[in-house]
């Protein structure tokens, strides 16, 4: 009998999820969302703020971001993991 293994899956990042957390990769102090929405569309253009926030809030499910503070967010560990996994 043929043993299996488990592939590792790939995080799936969309181009929304890889910029929300590239912004906050060097930051030492929680951001708001707003400081976010800002980076974020310097870099991909005019983007709906209930889109980031709603993005935003997916990533801290999937444990990528941190909320110190209530509205203020840290990239986590997982979530530098993600970006170099992709």
């Amino acid at each position: 009998m043929a043993c299996k293994t488990k592939k590792e899956k790939k995080p799936s990042l969309d181009e929304l999820s890889v910029a929300i957390l590239k912004s906050l990769t060097r930051k030492k102090k929680p951001v708001g969302t707003a400081e976010i929405a800002e980076k974020i569309t310097e870099v991909v253009g005019d983007i709906d703020k209930k889109k980031i926030s709603a993005k935003i809030k997916s990533l801290k499910t999937k444990g990528y971001l941190e909320a110190p503070e209530r509205g203020k967010y840290l990239i986590t560990d997982l979530g530098r993991t993600a970006l170099r996994k992709r």
